[in-house]
């Protein structure tokens, strides 16, 4: 998960009609998500700044090799453990 600004709108074409979202902070969210494993949430660094105080954040480990692509100056990532009580 990650929060920014995107661009979010119907993109028509002959074939057919689409609803997406296009953006950097759209890509890192994609990326984020394919690193994911089963059940598992992982957030920006962004995203953990308005959710820290409703659920329980780890930080993660991306090792140099594993960093996500096209993101390298964002390198701190979360894992959502579960909703605070």
């Amino acid at each position: 998960m990650n929060t920014g600004y995107s661009i979010v709108g119907s993109i028509p074409t002959k074939e057919r009609e689409e609803f997406t979202a296009i953006g950097s902070s759209v890509n890192l969210a994609s990326r984020l998500e394919s690193r994911a494993r089963a059940n598992q949430i992982i957030v920006s660094s962004h995203m953990r700044d308005r959710i820290h105080n409703q659920f329980d954040i780890e930080p993660i480990t991306v090792k140099v090799e594993e960093e996500i692509r096209a993101f390298e100056y964002e390198r701190e990532y979360y894992e959502v453990l579960g909703k605070i009580i």
